[in-house]
Parts: structure tokens; C-alpha cells; sequence
């Protein structure tokens, strides 16, 4: 944006030039905004080119190259047991777009001559053309974009609260395991049990028939203790510890029930909740 403002000592126009360097977003905006892949896809990312995986136990796309952030001499990197990549992880963390590799795959992709194209192209690269803010002077979204920490933030925590007291606990969530082989002891295990129900006749039928005796089999499903999860008694007493913080002056918090209500944590404080309350908690 350019503006002419009156230099006071000189008493003549001056051209001065505006320009807007940071925008906040969360997640969901980012994608509108910038023409990018939503959360679902596999190149959800909206920095680096890291690749998801389609999981068909949770019918969702999951992230299993996480270890590739951690730092050269992490001991996870060597772990070949409890992670979804049973290997040794050496590669090193997603490289980012750079502003002109970036810009030449949004123009290829409006270039693309029809719809089916232009799918293919956007999983490839996460990419669907020309964003608005492209024509504006001086911006670079690598540098300038920043997502919205209340919203990123808390909600991943809010998601992991919920894992640990049980409530998003399901068969999926065991079967996935099952397929990445870890936590046998978590796996679900279905009895099968058979009963028969005899067929009733419709009143207004004419021919009156015998009932025919159909067998049902149902599937019992029996979750065993999973050491992500907490039983009961243990939530209710990491919301009891939850009650008894005392937050430094400052903080936005408010001793709460964390664990039950997940939502009195939705505030700017992200770093807060990762780095202490967690696990002070539990």
C-alpha cells in the first residue's frame, strides 16, 4: 500500500510505502487463504513437504514420520519396536517449499487442463493454485505466516486428554495398532456368541407358516487396559491434582478439571500445557 504524507520541516509530499509482514491464521484458514490441502490430506502440512499415510482403521490420514524432527542423536531415531516405522530413522526433517518452487507448482497447477489434473496434481503437492495474497509486495508466507496457538494448540491437547481418560478410545484406535504391531496386549478380542431367535409370522398373512428358527451371531467386543489410557478412579484423581494448582500470577489459567473438561485449557498458553501441567496431572 502506498500512501503521500507531508513532511513537516521540508513541507513537501513524500511517498511512503506500507507493507503488512505477519498474518495470523489457524490451521483451517491457512487452507482457505492460501489454496492449500486441507487437514485430511496427505500433504496437510502447511510448511514443509512431509507426506502423510492413509490409515483404514481410523479411515483417516495419519503422520508416522514424526521422528524425522527429533534431533540427529535422539535415542527414538534407533528405536525399531514402538513406533509405526519399524525401522531406523535417519532421514532428516521435511524441507520446506522455497518461494520460487513454491509459486512454479501453484501456476502448473492452473494450468492443468481439467478437474482430474488438477486432484492429482493439488496430493501431490498440497498446492491449488494462486493465493490472493500472492500479488502483494514484500510477502513471504514461509516468514510471515504464523498459526493461531489457542486453537492449534489447545485443541491437540484437548484431542490428547481425551485419549488418555478414554473417551476417543474405540476398536479403530486398537485395530490401527494391531496393523502397525505394537501394543499386543491392547489388541481387541471378539467372542462370538450364537443364539436362536425364532422368525414371527405376519398377523394378516394368509397362510399361517411355522416360525423358522434363524441363527444370530453377535460379537461381543472386550477392550483390554491400554497404558495410554486411564481407568476412572485415576481420572478422578488427576482432576483432583488439576483443582489443587496454584498458577503463578500472570497465567490465564484456572484450576479446573482438566481432564473431564477438556476446554478450560483453551487459552493462549499453549508451551504451559506441553511443557508441565500434563504431567504434573498424571
Amino acid at each position: 500500500m502506498e500512501c503521500q504524507l507531508y513532511d513537516s520541516h521540508k513541507d513537501a509530499p513524500v511517498t511512503v510505502k506500507i507493507a503488512l509482514l505477519q498474518y495470523l491464521c489457524d490451521i483451517p484458514a491457512f487452507a482457505k487463504l492460501l489454496h492449500l490441502s486441507g487437514q485430511a490430506a496427505l500433504r496437510s502440512c502447511t510448511f514443509c513437504k512431509e507426506v502423510g499415510v492413509r490409515n483404514n482403521s481410523l479411515n483417516k490420514t495419519i503422520h508416522i514420520s514424526n521422528r524425522q524432527f527429533l534431533s540427529d542423536d535422539s535415542a527414538y531415531r534407533l528405536d525399531c519396536t514402538n513406533f509405526a516405522l519399524k525401522t531406523v530413522v535417519n532421514d532428516p526433517k521435511p524441507a520446506f517449499y522455497s518461494k520460487d518452487e513454491e509459486m512454479t507448482a501453484r501456476k502448473d497447477f492452473d494450468l492443468k487442463p481439467n478437474k482430474n489434473q488438477k486432484t492429482i496434481h493439488q496430493k501431490e503437492t498440497g498446492l491449488r493454485g494462486i493465493h490472493p495474497l500472492y500479488p502483494l509486495p514484500y510477502f513471504d508466507r514461509l516468514k510471515q505466516m504464523q498459526t493461531d496457538g489457542m486453537h492449534t494448540i489447545s485443541d491437540v491437547i484437548s484431542n490428547v486428554l481425551d485419549f488418555i481418560s478414554g473417551k476417543t478410545d474405540s476398536a479403530k484406535v486398537r485395530n490401527c495398532e494391531k496393523q502397525y504391531n505394537r501394543f499386543e496386549q491392547t489388541w481387541v478380542t471378539n467372542k462370538r456368541k450364537s443364539t436362536d431367535q425364532g422368525k414371527q409370522p405376519k398377523k394378516k398373512q394368509k397362510k399361517q407358516s411355522e416360525p423358522q428358527s434363524t441363527n444370530v451371531v453377535t460379537e461381543e467386543v472386550s477392550f483390554p487396559d491400554a497404558p495410554w489410557s486411564l481407568s476412572k478412579s485415576q481420572v478422578k484423581l488427576a482432576d483432583k491434582r488439576a483443582q489443587s494448582i496454584q498458577y503463578p500470577r500472570g497465567f490465564d489459567y484456572t484450576p479446573a478439571d482438566h481432564f473431564s473438561r477438556q476446554w478450560t485449557l483453551r487459552t493462549m498458553h499453549g508451551k504451559q500445557q506441553v511443557s508441565c501441567l500434563i504431567k504434573f496431572n498424571i
